[in-house]
């Protein structure tokens, strides 16, 4: 199908092709409600059509396994890998962003965050604060609607930043002083400009199934996938505010309301091309987690059910489940490497990540 090769030829000429960040996506997409392990070859044949080589796989893999995103092992001459405790409860995090709708109610207090000028690791918290959402409204300042002040302290802890900085929360005295600081902290229109461009590659793919027509399993793996990572490098940098501080028709509403739709539409034959790849490979793999319904509003419930495609009474929790129970300090602790950095996988530095970038 001619949109489906289109997004994929744009997602292989970007440059540099960032390996590592869509290897994050595909195993936290597809394999972690398997169980997680996933054998280099299959890796590999699942990362071939997006332009990633044998030798750039073997190579990202190494540095997420470095930067403490994966865990690897051997059983004979095969190896396998699997998100960390650290990358597992990374991409949790950002599952509760991917996956479920922004707050459609406003929160009158709002989380602030002012560090001081000798604060120590001063960039990377303030990398750290806009990863999660955060607006900067100065250089010392960050602001956040609805993200919980005990949740912004346990990020800073990994810095040793949590006894300098200050975490307080405020009330505006009008909605108008809300929107101003809005404004001021966030840039939304170059957010609409990412999301409409999105929107713009994947409506068209949508509407050809709306319509009745289909596709290969293999092409509905690159879909969902495609459509998962390009949503989640915009998500990440979005500070989902409540819907009462954004513009009409907000691109980022519609944005989810496509990922609904066409997730819904692609995961049945997605999960048949992943079962045909990791044949024969397969140590420790099972049907899905249950904790998959939950994605996107429930909309896979009812097909799941139908085709069987369920753990039954599965008790083992997925990315989505850990998020729901507070880490604790090892798993809160971030991995040397964002979930939305595979980025361009330099040893990592002695300080905390950067905040994934929208490329």
């Amino acid at each position: 199908m001619r949109f489906v090769a289109s997004a994929l030829r744009a997602f292989r000429q970007r440059r540099p092709l960032r390996g590592g960040s869509l290897l994050v996506t595909l195993v936290g997409d597809a394999v972690a409600p398997h169980g997680g392990d996933i054998a280099l070859g299959s890796l590999i044949a699942l990362a071939a059509p997006f332009g990633l080589a044998d030798r750039l796989v073997r190579t990202s893999v190494s540095r997420l396994t470095h930067d403490g995103w994966f865990h690897t092992r051997r059983i004979g001459r095969l190896s396998y890998y699997r998100l960390t405790p650290d990358g597992t409860a990374r991409f949790a995090e950002a599952a509760q962003r991917i996956y479920h709708p922004p707050p459609s109610l406003p929160r009158r207090a709002w989380t602030m965050v002012l560090m001081p000028g000798g604060l120590t690791a001063r960039d990377a918290v303030a990398r750290d604060l806009q990863w999660l959402g955060f607006g900067r409204m100065t250089p010392e300042v960050f602001v956040h609607p609805t993200c919980d002040p005990a949740h912004v302290t346990a990020h800073l802890q990994p810095h040793g930043a949590a006894d300098e900085a200050i975490v307080m929360q405020a009330s505006m005295q009008s909605r108008a002083d809300e929107q101003r600081l809005v404004q001021a902290s966030w840039n939304l229109a170059d957010l609409s400009e990412r999301y409409e461009r999105m929107i713009g590659t994947f409506a068209p793919i949508n509407h050809h199934l709306e319509r009745g027509g289909d596709l290969s399993p293999a092409d509905s793996f690159i879909v969902r996938t495609l459509l998962v990572h390009e949503y989640r490098r915009i998500v990440l940098r979005d500070p989902r505010l409540p819907t009462a501080l954004l513009p009409d028709d907000w691109a980022g509403g519609r944005a989810y309301a496509l990922c609904q739709s066409l997730y819904a539409r692609v995961f049945g034959a997605s999960e048949s091309h992943l079962q045909q790849i990791v044949a024969g490979t397969a140590e420790r793999w099972r049907a899905l987690d249950t904790s998959v319904t939950a994605r996107f509003g429930g909309v896979l419930a009812p097909p799941l059910l139908e085709r069987g495609l369920f753990a039954r009474g599965s008790t083992r929790a997925s990315a989505e489940e850990a998020v729901r129970t507070p880490p604790s300090d090892t798993t809160a602790r971030p991995a040397r490497r964002r979930a939305g950095q595979g980025a361009s996988h330099r040893r990592a530095r002695p300080v905390a990540p950067a905040a994934p970038r929208t490329r």
